[in-house]
């Protein structure tokens, strides 16, 4: 890697050492991923237009993770937040994943389940 990209890398790993909580991924189609971080968002006061007068105001929860770790993410995939080992939180992405920062992360949003 380059120096910029090295930098890039080792500032996205303090994010994620200092803001990541550990959690289990189970995708859709393929095995139990583990020992991985996200990190977890909320973006509250969001516009929901459901026709010509109709709208509501929803929270949506957004979840990033380091594509080194989650190399495919897909719409459906479910990730567990753990404590301890417990699941405190559990969530099912809904829209289509977006690499973000530098093709080094993954940005999508995610419903609550059970």
């Amino acid at each position: 890697m380059s120096p910029p990209a090295d930098r890039r890398a080792r500032l996205l790993e303090a994010v994620y050492r200092t803001w990541g909580e550990p959690a289990g991924w189970m995708p859709v189609a393929g095995d139990l991923i583990t020992g991985i971080k996200v990190r977890r968002t909320s973006e509250e006061d969001v516009p929901v237009e459901f026709g010509s007068h109709s709208r509501a105001v929803v929270e949506r929860v957004v979840l990033r993770v380091r594509a080194a770790e989650v190399p495919r993410p897909a719409k459906g995939d479910r990730i567990e937040i753990l404590d301890d080992g417990q699941v405190v939180g559990a969530y099912i992405i809904t829209d289509r994943p977006l690499k973000v920062r530098f093709g080094m992360e993954w940005r999508f949003e995610v419903e609550v389940t059970d």
